[in-house]
């Protein structure tokens, strides 16, 4: 059967699954091909020398009216490509005509805000969904203000020497009327005193509402600061280092916040006091500082608790400590999901699990290794009996490993095994179950009908597809 015989739409469906670089080879193939892949082709493109978009923009120009090979996405990737003017005259002219556009990356919009035909170009581009930029000086916190567009997803970054009123100008720019995901790096506002001199007080700006906004994604920005600008978000994410706004215990300098989903970078517990979440996932480093005495329900009131250890070594302390948190009697915690680099820290974690976890009311765990050899799992196999047996509410047991040749290698092979856990006898095994099964029941245990209920049904689990 011939590929173009097929139903346009279905053609477009498959082209999209393909990746870009096949998507190049096949619109080669005739001129059928050309014309459903050629689109494709050109969605995204990345920039890194100035020679590259000036003949990038010699060749649409000359093309002006073939908008299949305009791009959808634009990823201004090096400053090198600012330093010459060549390039910054291209790319006000791609942005003069690049209607289509809806992803655009400058990470260096700074360098070039004194191009007055840019400016005007990047101002009117129509249909940008994401948009990554850099902010500077005052004219590209200005332009920011005066966008047409209204896109879905913003990330943007700041300079060192940006003040606080305009970071704060930024973040009240009528681009961010629609945003649903914000990104913010080097967002840091100075102390409303320094040296008993009024800086700049945070609370005397008018606040905005940000009705679409869900997540908010923090690098070394004040998290404070973020969350008096953005009350309503749902799921916070803080991968990065932060810097805080106030001095004093986190109780007296922000009020208590419950999210969907708490993602954080741990160096230290204390300065998450005073969130509540349905999901929680903490990234553990060497540094983490997590001492058992250190929670005030940020574990605890967790329905959902991911612990990713993104290094190779790493003692057990930081785990025994987050185990008695979740043991705890008042603790909400069901599903523990444990993410190690090393089946050698994997095996380390599991020998504590059955003391510290006795106590808990988890009723299900996924173990996963990013790198372990295939059967590896077989030496774990005693520390699995002992956790099954240990925890009297566990009803389900996942496994996951993946196979690398080497130690940031990609994937070689993946492979995952649910199992239910029932009574044989005097002991307690898991059975294998279906894949699909369990995928199912891992997604409906992060649910938000269940984080706030608790109450657990399988036939609805079964039933769950998590749209």
């Amino acid at each position: 059967m011939s590929l173009l015989s097929l139903n346009h739409d279905v053609l477009y469906l498959i082209v999209d699954l393909l990746p870009r670089q096949a998507c190049l080879a096949l619109s080669s193939v005739s001129r059928g091909c050309h014309r459903i892949a050629r689109r494709k082709a050109f969605t995204y493109i990345q920039l890194s020398t100035s020679a590259q978009l000036v003949k990038m923009h010699d060749t649409l120009i000359h093309n002006i009216d073939n908008r299949l090979i305009w791009p959808r996405k634009l990823n201004i990737d090096t400053h090198k490509i600012m330093s010459r003017e060549a390039g910054i005259v291209a790319l006000a002219g791609i942005l003069e005509h690049a209607w289509d556009l809806e992803v655009l990356r400058l990470p260096y919009l700074s360098w070039i805000a004194s191009d007055e035909r840019f400016r005007k170009s990047f101002i009117a581009l129509p249909k940008l969904s994401e948009l990554h930029l850099e902010l500077g000086q005052e004219d590209t916190i200005a332009d920011l203000c005066r966008m047409v567009s209204r896109p879905k997803t913003l990330h943007l970054g700041f300079a060192p020497h940006t003040t606080s009123e305009h970071a704060v100008l930024a973040t009240q720019a009528a681009a961010l009327d629609d945003v649903k995901d914000l990104f913010l790096t080097g967002f840091r506002l100075r102390p409303v005193y320094l040296h008993s001199t009024p800086v700049f007080n945070l609370h005397s700006t008018p606040m905005k509402a940000y009705p679409q906004l869900e997540s908010l994604t923090l690098h070394n920005s004040d998290l404070y600061a973020s969350l008096t600008l953005f009350p309503g978000i749902r799921r916070l994410f803080v991968p990065r280092v932060f810097f805080l706004t106030h001095p004093g215990p986190p109780v007296q300098r922000h009020p208590w916040r419950h999210l969907d989903h708490l993602r954080v970078r741990v160096l230290d517990l204390h300065h998450f006091s005073t969130f509540r979440c349905h999901a929680l996932t903490l990234d553990l480093t060497p540094c983490s500082n997590i001492p058992a005495e250190s929670d005030t329900g940020v574990v605890s009131t967790a329905a959902v608790v991911t612990c990713d250890w993104d290094h190779q070594d790493r003692d057990a302390e930081c785990f025994t400590a987050l185990a008695q948190m979740i043991s705890t009697k008042s603790s909400r915690v069901r599903y523990l999901v444990l993410k190690f680099w090393s089946l050698t820290l994997a095996v380390q974690c599991m020998e504590i699990m059955p003391a510290v976890l006795a106590s808990s009311q988890v009723i299900a765990i996924h173990c996963s290794v990013r790198k372990a050899l295939k059967g590896g799992w077989r030496v774990t196999q005693q520390h699995e009996k002992a956790l099954v047996s240990a925890i009297p509410g566990l009803r389900f047991y996942c496994k996951h490993y993946d196979d690398r040749a080497q130690e940031y290698a990609e994937v070689l092979s993946s492979h995952t095994d649910w199992g239910r856990v029932e009574s044989d006898g005097d002991t307690r095994v898991v059975r294998p179950i279906a894949g699909w099964m369990g995928e199912r029941i891992h997604r409906y245990l992060q649910s938000p009908g269940f984080c706030e209920t608790l109450r657990f049904d399988e036939d609805e689990a079964l039933r769950y597809t998590g749209r």
